[in-house]
């Protein structure tokens, strides 16, 4: 009982050191940001590093993901080095940006993809990562790379590489059409979730036993609705806090 007490206490304090954290990453980073960008008729938008694996955010320096995913215009998230890739376990975290984007009102979500992924990356490879992301309600790509030059040691920088020098290069533009419609069609009308799922960010602050049992019951919930063909959308504790309940019980977040 004793090591629980102890446990409880030091997670409280870095729950409580995390929540401090969260809130100067949006004021004094993420907010500014917005304000110039939209002072200057342009959208904030990006990426945090790390978003893939929410166990580890207190390593990573965003704050609340989804609390600073909503401070951006277009709220995005970076798929390297194969997270999302054929016959790989399915991550849910490209809908972190579409919920955030859903609860903004906002048009698109972002994804930085194919950086680090390589250059045996094929067309239909390419096809099976995008459309993994587009169901989870991506719907703007940022791809990676077309090098300045393949001279030296630029050719062994980053891969994969999109230009003449890819041998797949004659079949890019058919993927960038099919990338274009399908983005097209999905940045219109409005997103149709009805499922909200706790994104439970302080379960991933606290550390220890609680940060093992919160990412186990994360990753199991987004597989098991996955599954059942179920569509669905992230919500933390910072946006339950500021929802309404309807009269007919439905929680309302944001524009969702």
């Amino acid at each position: 009982a004793g090591d629980n007490v102890t446990d409880d206490r030091i997670a409280k304090l870095r729950i409580d050191y995390q929540e401090v954290a969260a809130d100067l990453v949006v004021e004094r980073y993420l907010d500014p940001v917005r304000t110039w960008c939209r002072t200057h008729r342009m959208l904030s938008g990006g990426h945090f590093n790390g978003e893939d694996e929410p166990e580890r955010a207190s390593e990573m320096g965003y704050g609340s993901l989804l609390r600073s995913l909503r401070t951006l215009d277009v709220p995005g998230v970076d798929t390297i080095w194969r997270q999302v890739f054929p016959g790989a376990d399915v991550k849910p975290f490209p809908r972190y940006a579409a919920s955030a984007a859903h609860q903004n009102g906002g048009r698109f979500a972002l994804s930085e993809s194919f950086g680090i992924y390589g250059d045996s990356l094929s067309p239909v490879e390419m096809k099976a990562v995008i459309d993994s992301q587009l169901v989870r309600g991506i719907n703007t790509f940022v791809f990676g790379y077309c090098p300045q030059s393949t001279a030296k040691h630029w050719m062994l920088l980053f891969e994969p590489h999109f230009g003449p020098a890819s041998p797949t290069w004659d079949a890019f533009p058919h993927l960038v059409r099919y990338v274009e419609n399908a983005c097209a069609w999905l940045s219109k009308g409005r997103p149709g979730a009805r499922i909200a799922v706790l994104y439970d960010q302080r379960g991933f602050w606290a550390g220890g036993r609680d940060r093992v049992e919160t990412a186990r019951a994360h990753y199991a919930t987004a597989k098991a609705l996955d599954g059942m063909n179920c569509d669905y959308d992230f919500v933390d504790d910072a946006a339950i806090a500021a929802a309404t309940v309807t009269e007919g019980g439905v929680l309302r977040v944001g524009a969702m």
